[in-house]
């Protein structure tokens, strides 16, 4: 099967989540999160032998050939999603892609997994909600580490930053996610394939994808 391209069925501009529908129940569902405003937070696309930059890009073989270089931000929003059936017992990983605006990702709930008599069944709410502060909270970390590097070599000490002698207060980070995000239940073997196969190949199709931006 060739690369997936965008299908709208997947993606709505208004939350898709089924009215009544118990999302703590044993399935699997394709999760979407973008960053706010679909700013480039997470890296870039490269294509090619010579890794040129996606726009760049002209011919479909140096299409296939795409990469997705995450940058530290990038780095934290790969390892927190991996990091979470650390945290969440009774979900399991499939399919994961960061792109430079948005990832993409299929959440499992294990139907065999026997929670603890006080331990919480989490719904994909939770975990998705979860995700996205952990990934806001550790950009903020090196937003703020970066910051304090910067202004340390004109200061000349680290701790002067953090007492704010003679320094100007820390700019604003901003917001990393929007505040709502996708998801799809995936019912059957070819509905996953379908969406297994298009995150995949979600780098070789970036500039045609929905979420597709130049960043200012």
């Amino acid at each position: 099967m060739g690369p997936s391209k965008y299908d709208p069925q997947f993606h709505h501009r208004k939350s898709i989540r089924l009215q009544g529908y118990d999302y703590s129940l044993a399935g699997m569902y394709f999760i979407t999160i973008c960053a706010h405003k679909h700013t480039h937070h997470f890296g870039h696309i490269v294509v090619g032998a010579g890794l040129a930059p996606a726009h760049l890009a002209q011919d479909s073989k140096s299409q296939e050939e795409a990469h997705m270089i995450l940058n530290d931000f990038g780095q934290i929003a790969h390892n927190e999603w991996n990091g979470l059936p650390n945290r969440f017992k009774n979900s399991f990983l499939r399919e994961f892609q960061v792109m430079p605006n948005h990832i993409h990702g299929i959440i499992g709930i294990d139907h065999n997994y026997k929670p603890a008599a006080d331990e919480p069944v989490y719904a994909i709410s939770d975990i998705v909600g979860a995700y996205k502060s952990l990934v806001a909270n550790g950009c903020l970390d090196v937003y703020m580490r970066n910051w304090e590097m910067k202004a340390s070599n004109v200061s000349g000490s680290s701790a002067s930053i953090r007492a704010g002698a003679g320094t100007s207060p820390a700019p604003t980070m901003g917001k990393i996610w929007q505040r709502n995000y996708y998801e799809h239940i995936i019912r059957d073997e070819e509905s996953y394939n379908k969406i297994a196969n298009y995150i995949v190949n979600n780098p070789a199709n970036w500039k045609t994808d929905q979420f597709y931006t130049v960043n200012p």
